[in-house]
């Protein structure tokens, strides 16, 4: 039987048929106290999150409890079959006791916590972000760990079950070990990283903003990378399986190829790429504001292209219907204009279709138009 328990029935509420109950945030911590007080035979969950609630039965039926802000808190008790813990963002917790039948563990933003049981074999999921733990004990039955924003942690144990692991913004981590389960990875921000180790079936990583990589290895599962703002990452290449790749603010990135699946390709703000190798499956191209990209390949299955601000790329490489002539500089109009590459029925189309173009832009194209059609009667007379 589930209840929610308030100021206005918690005295009257038969708790010997409740298995699952919610304390309302109105209630004092008075009021809990005495609820909490009567019998619960049967109860297996708890949710009290962000209430005054200042103490946890210990009643042994628990399976769950959720008591996520629950700032008056400072323990929990020793519960054999509790399953599901959440007490993120309680700050007066200061440690967890051995819970040898927990599953999943969440303790993130609570800043007292400095140290995980190393007893906790039943443990599959682990969430510990923004908290003072300066290491992870071996639990070989973790599959998912979030543990972002890390600053103590330097160090990563081997995990053989281990699928997800997300490290983001833990700026000490120095090194992954070779782990042969994982499937996502987040290091996000991790500017000490300084290379990817063999991760034989991992799909998704996420290294955005890793400073100390110099290059991505060849990972023959991996279907999305983001590896946005590394400073240093020169190429990309030989991902068979890549469909998905992120590679936007890489300053001296100069090479996308050999990603033959690859379907959605965003490199915008690559000062240092000059151009891009075929990619034969390829939909979506995002490559503005790419400075020194002179050309773009025939993509035969290109339905979105955004190549904007690109002020080197000649105009006859970009296909008619992806070319954004606000982007281009007037110069460059006349140089299309001149070579044949820009005809004046693709600009009357485009202001027609155009209603964002800017005022300036629109009048220069229409005097174009204008002075284009008197040279050519002129011609014929």
């Amino acid at each position: 039987m589930l209840a929610i328990i308030n100021s206005d029935n918690y005295l009257s509420v038969n708790t010997l048929l409740l298995t699952c109950i919610t304390i309302d945030r109105s209630m004092t911590t008075e009021m809990i106290e005495t609820f909490l007080s009567k019998p619960f035979p049967l109860l297996t969950m708890i949710n009290c999150r962000y209430t005054g609630i200042n103490s946890i039965p210990t009643i042994q039926s628990l399976t769950s409890i959720d008591c996520r802000g629950c700032i008056n808190l400072t323990s929990i008790p020793v519960l054999h079959n509790l399953e599901k813990l959440n007490c993120s963002r309680c700050v007066g917790i200061t440690s967890i006791p051995t819970l040898t039948n927990l599953t999943s563990l969440d303790f993130s933003d609570s800043p007292n916590i400095n140290n995980i049981p190393g007893d906790l074999y039943n443990l599959t999921s682990l969430e510990c972000s923004g908290c003072a733990i300066s290491s992870i004990p071996i639990l070989p039955g973790l599959t998912n760990i979030y543990c972002s924003e890390c600053d103590n942690i330097t160090s990563i144990p081997e995990l053989p079950n281990l699928r997800y692991l997300d490290f983001s913004e833990s700026i000490n981590i120095t090194s992954i070990p070779i782990l042969n389960s994982l499937k996502k990875l987040s290091l996000s921000g991790c500017s000490n990283i300084t290379s990817i180790p063999m991760l034989p079936n991992i799909t998704s990583l996420n290294c955005s903003r890793c400073d100390g990589l110099t290059r991505i290895p060849i990972l023959p599962n991996l279907t999305r990378l983001d590896c946005s703002a590394c400073s240093n990452i020169t190429s990309i290449q030989g991902l068979d399986d890549l469909t998905e790749l992120y590679c936007n603010e890489c300053p001296n990135l100069n090479s996308i190829s050999e990603l033959p699946r690859l379907s959605k390709l965003y490199c915008s703000s690559c000062g240092n790429l000059n151009s891009i190798s075929e990619l034969p499956n390829l939909t979506l191209l995002d490559c503005r504001i790419c400075s020194n990209l002179t050309s773009i390949p025939v993509f035969p299955y290109i339905t979105s292209l955004n190549s904007s601000y690109c002020n080197r790329l000649k105009v006859h490489t970009i296909p008619l219907k992806f070319l954004d002539l606000s982007a281009l500089s007037n110069d460059v109009i006349y140089q299309a204009i001149e070579h044949n590459s820009l005809n004046l029925e693709y600009i009357q189309m485009y202001l027609n279709a155009t209603k964002s173009c800017k005022e300036d832009k629109r009048e220069f194209l229409e005097y174009i138009i204008h002075n284009s059609i008197l040279v050519k009667s002129a011609l014929k007379r």
